[in-house]
């Protein structure tokens, strides 16, 4: 028999799988002088994408929004790091977030060294937010959890009472 608490239960499993799912990336970024080609590769769960340029064609980063976000007035924007290359931007991120700005920065600087510095040979970047991605979806799970053991022990509960209740009637 479905019970409410179960279905709810049922729906919070799998929005925490969901939420893991699209939002678990890594990103990694290398640029080598030598061989002359910097490449992103985004990977997800579900797959990944690479884009490649010549080290040449790199002319700095910068942290920008994501095309078509919007923030509420007063909030910090979602931002993502960006290499700026001759050809255009190459996004590092297919995400944003307004939390680790720190570390996006560095990457910023990172970038901005290896280009101003032609003695530098190598970047490399990485950004793995896989371990967030589970907290996030640690939430919902948690509370799918603590729903099923309220309502198990609410049945209980209700069973003694009426247990007791059937004893005194008796």
């Amino acid at each position: 028999m479905f019970s409410f608490e179960r279905v709810l239960a049922a729906f919070l499993i799998l929005f925490s799988s969901g939420c893991y799912v699209l939002v678990s990336e890594v990103d990694v970024a290398d640029c080598d002088r030598g061989i002359g080609t910097c490449s992103v590769v985004r990977q997800k769960v579900y797959g990944e994408q690479r884009a490649s340029f010549p080290v040449v064609d790199l002319t700095g980063a910068e942290l920008a929004r994501l095309p078509r976000s919007h923030t509420k007035p007063g909030s910090k924007p979602a931002l993502r790091v960006v290499f700026l290359t001759r050809t255009g931007p190459v996004p590092f991120m297919g995400y944003a977030t307004g939390i680790a700005t720190g570390e996006m920065r560095g990457q910023v600087e990172d970038v901005t060294f290896i280009v101003a510095t032609t003695t530098e040979r190598t970047l490399h970047l990485r950004r793995d937010n896989r371990i967030s991605s589970l907290v996030l979806a640690a939430v919902p799970l948690s509370m799918a959890v603590a729903l099923l053991h309220g309502s198990a022990r609410f049945r209980k509960y209700l069973d003694r009472k009426e247990s007791r209740g059937r004893a005194d009637a008796a």
